[in-house]
């Protein structure tokens, strides 16, 4: 079993996977703490636009930042025990990216559709 992050849209007689996030616990903790108000339940959730649009933008700030692991903590903060290597700073910038890359992607909602998330552990 993992973590999974899924954004769908849901038109009048379809649904569409747009986003699927693999064990991005960090994004999984924001979307938590903004989105279902602190509890998982792991149902689907109605997605605000807006919350892409906010995230998109973090995303890319951070990535434009010289100092982006402080700008990181802004938006995923990590423990004051939490030791930066090569790999784990790899690993974050590759999540940024995809971020960027993935909500790029989205068009927002148009009448009658919905965005939809739902995070399972």
């Amino acid at each position: 079993m993992g973590l999974d992050i899924y954004i769908s849209k849901q038109g009048k007689n379809c649904k569409e996977c747009l986003i699927h996030w693999r064990k991005f616990l960090p994004v999984a903790d924001w979307f938590v703490k903004n989105v279902y108000g602190g509890k998982v339940d792991c149902n689907e959730h109605k997605l605000d636009w807006l919350s892409l649009v906010f995230l998109h933008e973090a995303a890319e700030k951070i990535l434009a930042s010289h100092d982006w692991k402080n700008e990181l903590q802004k938006l995923f903060p990590v423990s004051q025990d939490f030791v930066w290597t090569g790999h784990r700073e790899l690993a974050y910038l590759k999540m940024l990216n995809a971020i960027v890359e993935d909500i790029d992607g989205i068009a927002q909602p148009g009448d009658g559709e919905e965005l939809l998330i739902q995070i399972s552990y």
